[in-house]
């Protein structure tokens, strides 16, 4: 496993010859583990900012009072998290790009398909980045009414936005888990696992 971090570290940039299943699958899973404490880390702030406003109410506080205290608390962190998610799915994107254009390459299949999650990565981020004003508008209505209920009103672009986020991953695991071409094909000799 570290042989596959090693080799896939030091050839970021190398989008020529192929790459077997076993070395990048185990590069996919260090930058799964990467991924979980990057959105531990940064989730922190909100998490706390939450538990302070809910403390800052007090335990005789009924759950209304509560709800809107911890949705006025969050929503100064929208942006940072919305803008952090896409720092993640930039940094994805450099990590994984090279090493899924050498695995389509060992399949058989062309490089230019690494462009059909990207795309959606990057709609994906953009109807993000778009939307922030909305949430953090729902978000206050939240407080101004008094109820998390506000939220669940608001229309959002949340499920084009999930969908277009799950994509990447499940056109990786795709196009990932696809076998070798046993031969030498156009980009070269099948490589040692």
């Amino acid at each position: 496993m570290l042989e596959a971090i090693k080799y896939n570290l030091s050839h970021l940039s190398d989008f020529g010859g192929r790459q077997a299943r076993p070395p990048f699958w185990y590069w996919v899973l260090a930058v799964a583990v990467l991924n979980i404490v990057a959105t531990i880390v940064i989730s922190i702030p909100m998490a706390m900012t939450a538990v302070d406003a809910a403390i800052q109410t007090g335990p005789g506080g009924d759950q209304a009072a509560i709800e809107a205290a911890v949705a006025q608390g969050m929503s100064g962190q929208v942006g940072m998290l919305v803008w952090s998610s896409v720092a993640i799915s930039a940094l994805n994107a450099i990590l994984l790009g090279a090493a899924f254009v050498r695995r389509l390459h060992d399949t058989g299949l062309s490089g230019w398909f690494v462009l059909l999650p990207l795309g959606c990565l990057l709609a994906s981020a953009v109807i993000a980045v778009t939307s922030i004003p909305e949430t953090v508008a729902a978000m206050t209505q939240a407080v101004t009414a008094s109820s998390a209920d506000a939220l669940e009103q608001t229309p959002q672009s949340g499920a084009l936005q999930s969908l277009l986020g799950w994509m990447p991953l499940v056109l990786l695991i795709g196009f990932g888990v696809r076998k070798s071409q046993p031969e030498t094909n156009r980009w070269g000799e099948p490589p040692a696992a």
